[in-house]
């Protein structure tokens, strides 16, 4: 089967809906599959079909404990995804927030698992996060939205507390709800400043 076929199979078994696990399952297969026809990087060069929003939504749906997931078609439906928890369901739209001038598989390597302690290394990671996921979401218009922070550095980083902090109040101003996933943590931007972690999600992103 060609990385084409294999790709649009995945996309159409999501749009049907299928339980978190489940859905984590196929996305692992997807990946060995396309490895072992020697098309890896089929993955990150999805042709518009979104495999990145899959990825973030069954991540951010484990960890807040959703039973299901829908991916959407987004020109069609204005959103990216739909989980279920209880029998109701939430549409999310899901935006990337990244400091990486480089292709999609160097953007899912592992950043290091390290607090940032140089003080001029600190200013830099706190302008370019205030940058890159400030902006994202001044720009996003949505009721709910995941943002996948894909920056290498983990959630306890002190610039990173302060500036969600300082993002609380406004945002949950826009937002029905926030949310960031970040280093196997989801942060709540609104309505309430919150974090949830989930030990089995401490992955940057789909392995490479």
């Amino acid at each position: 089967m060609e990385a084409s076929e294999l790709v649009q199979r995945f996309v159409s078994r999501m749009a049907e809906g299928q339980p978190i696990h489940t859905a984590s399952r196929l996305l692992d297969e997807l990946r060995e599959d396309l490895i072992k026809i020697g098309r890896r990087s089929a993955f990150f060069e999805s042709q518009g079909l979104p495999l990145q929003e899959a990825w973030v939504g069954i991540k951010f749906g484990e960890i807040m404990t959703f039973d299901t997931i829908y991916l959407a078609a987004k020109a069609q439906m204005g959103f990216d995804v739909v989980l279920l928890k209880d029998n109701v369901s939430v549409q999310f739209d899901i935006t990337e927030a990244t400091d990486r001038n480089v292709d999609r598989a160097e953007e899912y390597r592992s950043g290091p698992e390290m607090i940032v302690e140089d003080s001029g290394e600190i200013a830099r990671q706190e302008s370019l996060f205030e940058k890159n996921v400030g902006n994202r979401l001044k720009r996003k218009s949505s009721d709910n939205l995941i943002v996948y922070v894909n920056t290498g550095w983990l959630p306890e980083e002190k610039f990173i507390e302060d500036a969600l902090i300082r993002w609380h109040l406004s945002f949950k101003k826009k937002f029905n709800s926030a949310y960031l996933l970040i280093r196997g943590s989801v942060v709540q931007l609104a309505p309430e400043l919150q974090k949830f972690s989930n030990s089995r999600s401490r992955e940057n992103g789909p392995k490479s």
